[in-house]
């Protein structure tokens, strides 16, 4: 299996989420973020919820 990163997340009125790549888009009752070290700037709205942990 490969790994496909998410471009976008959509909230869906009716419930659930929208996840979008470069391959395709899903429906999803619920999503997870991992991040690491280095976030980009897929999702801005979590890289403001991160707290730096050492």
């Amino acid at each position: 299996m490969s790994a496909t990163a998410a471009v976008a997340l959509h909230h869906v009125p009716t419930g659930g989420f929208l996840v979008e790549s470069l391959h395709g888009a899903i429906r999803a009752k619920q999503v997870m973020a991992a991040t690491d070290a280095y976030s980009d700037k897929a999702m801005p709205w979590f890289r403001e919820r991160l707290t730096q942990r050492r």
